[in-house]
């Protein structure tokens, strides 16, 4: 049986990223999608809103992770972002 470092579900927009991402830290990664191709449910339906998380209540990791990753993702392609952080009022 083989072994992976790291397993990633999901091979939307979301997973690729991640893959992306983890795979300078982790050489053996198993990438698990329900679809025969990348990106043929969500991602090739995307609207490019950026959700940030602003429905979940501030105790839970998502909107911290939201948050940072939607400045991050701005600044990578050039745009504008308007999002503040409560802690950076």
């Amino acid at each position: 049986m083989d072994e992976f470092n790291i397993t990633i579900i999901g091979a939307g927009v979301v997973g690729l990223a991640v893959a992306e991402e983890r795979s300078a830290s982790y050489q053996s990664i198993l990438h698990i999608g329900k679809n025969r191709s990348f990106g043929q449910k969500i991602s090739n339906r995307n609207s490019e809103v950026i959700h940030a998380g602003i429905y979940y209540p501030s105790k839970f990791l998502k909107p911290f992770f939201a948050f940072r990753e939607t400045k991050r993702y701005a600044k990578s392609v050039g745009k504008e972002t308007s999002l503040t952080a409560a802690s950076e009022n």
